[in-house]
């Protein structure tokens, strides 16, 4: 397990402070049940509901403790410290290219609208 434990070193180096910032929900039974999800958009800091085909806009975070929430997605506070988030990036590395910097640079989408 060692490899998976925090050492005192990456502790004094690395941020353990995580962001709340989606929550599946799961209605029903073992059987049978439907799930929604609550999401914060990483833009505007607004929590929304998707269920099936509709999203809306909830009130608050505090719509988002409910009894049936069944996963918690946390994000750590430092893995983007300066709010820069490389969606080309993230892209082509989810699709598999090897060869993206030269297309990358081109494209240049960023969390915060920044090019």
């Amino acid at each position: 397990m060692s490899p998976y434990i925090v050492s005192e070193t990456q502790r004094a180096q690395t941020s353990l402070l995580y962001d709340l910032c989606a929550v599946s929900n799961h209605y029903g039974s073992l059987a049978f049940g439907h799930y929604t999800a609550y999401c914060k958009n990483p833009l505007n800091g607004l929590w929304y509901d998707f269920n099936d085909s509709s999203v809306s806009e909830l009130d608050g975070p505090q719509d988002i403790v409910t009894g049936a929430a069944y996963v918690l997605y946390y994000k750590r506070k430092d893995f983007y410290p300066d709010g820069n988030v490389d969606f080309g990036m993230i892209r082509h590395r989810v699709q598999g290219e090897t060869d993206l910097d030269e297309e990358v640079e081109e494209e240049g989408e960023t969390l915060n609208g920044e090019n």
